[in-house]
């Protein structure tokens, strides 16, 4: 079982590292059939907005980690048959503005805030959102707290742990469930708490809430092999993608129609860095059937997928399955 975790830890947080070497921006030599503007998202923070245009539902791309919304140059215009399509740069990434990396600016709800008021901006109505790897995050910030803002969520690689919750799957819930707990004890702090609400907090802190975090230290203590203080909402960090990783969120199920793609490495080509091996991309294959079978129990509602042979960068990867799968879930029975 400890090498099953280990390679859970290690294959949810390739997802997230290989997206980091996506090259920031190369919209000064594409051709893609957009127009670009910048909407403001915050006092002082402008975000760069791709609109290809189209007719039909508003459909909006978020990029993973590192990379922008010209990373869907060749992909999302498939799409303007049937839909206005656009893509949004994340703040701290390419032509957008780079506030300083702390966790306030850059949390998973700061995050999805912004395309909100992107959105807004925009006069954009209940639009389906895509978002590929990191970008599950602000999906499912979205989604927990303003669903009837959005008909539907399309997860491309970005159903991991910054995504969804799955307790004892790997180490990064030890933060997750730490912060939780903060939480709840700053609740008990508060002096205007009735005494029924606090003698609730009191009982999930000594039940759930322990339980669940003596059992992330347990995984996460092989893992750790240093100790540093609680960073605080404000703490600088190196740069936004560091403060992105420090700002995940706990979300479990969403209440929205959800399309879920999963990509499965192919055992059988050769291991391309960083994979070490071939019994490894089995491996990694069978974390990801094992996570992509919790969404799904997770999210009666959500269609689940599977594509084999495949990488992180599934719209790049195999770009017709998952046209066609985004094809038949956007032309589904709305709710």
């Amino acid at each position: 079982m400890s090498r099953y975790r280990a390679l859970v830890w290690a294959a949810a947080t390739l997802a997230v590292a290989t997206s980091c070497l996506v090259p920031e921006d190369a919209s000064a030599a594409d051709a893609s059939p957009h127009k670009i503007r910048f909407v403001t998202v915050q006092h002082g923070v402008r975000l760069e907005v791709l609109d290809w245009g189209g007719s039909g539902p508003p459909l909006i791309f978020l990029a993973g980690l590192g990379a922008t919304a010209h990373d869907f140059d060749a992909f999302a215009p498939r799409f303007m048959h049937r839909h206005h399509v656009y893509g949004i740069t994340r703040r701290g990434f390419g032509a957008s503005d780079k506030p300083r990396p702390t966790i306030a600016n850059y949390s998973a709800d700061r995050l999805g805030n912004d395309v909100l008021a992107a959105m807004d901006a925009l006069h954009v109505v209940r639009p389906v959102l895509v978002g590929h790897s990191i970008a599950g995050g602000e999906l499912s910030s979205i989604a927990t707290r303003y669903p009837q803002k959005i008909a539907g969520l399309i997860y491309l690689e970005a159903a991991y742990a910054y995504a969804f919750y799955t307790p004892t799957i790997m180490p990064l819930y030890l933060k997750l469930d730490i912060d939780e707990m903060r939480t709840r004890v700053d609740r008990l702090g508060d002096s205007h708490l009735p005494p029924a609400s606090a003698r609730r907090e009191v009982d999930n802190l000594l039940n759930a809430n322990a339980a669940q975090l003596r059992s992330d230290l347990l995984l996460a203590r092989r893992f750790l092999t240093s100790s540093s203080r609680a960073r605080e909402p404000q703490d600088l960090f190196a740069d936004p993608a560091e403060a992105i990783l420090a700002g995940v969120k706990k979300f479990g199920g969403t209440k929205v129609r959800t399309l879920a793609v999963y990509a499965l490495p192919d055992k059988r080509q050769p291991p391309q860095p960083p994979a070490a091996s071939g019994a490894d991309i089995v491996a990694q294959a069978a974390i990801k059937n094992h996570v992509a079978d919790l969404f799904a129990r997770a999210n009666p509602h959500a269609k689940v997928i599977r594509i084999p042979n495949a990488e992180h960068d599934v719209f790049n990867s195999n770009p017709g399955d998952v046209l066609r799968e985004m094809n038949a879930f956007l032309d589904g029975p709305t709710r």
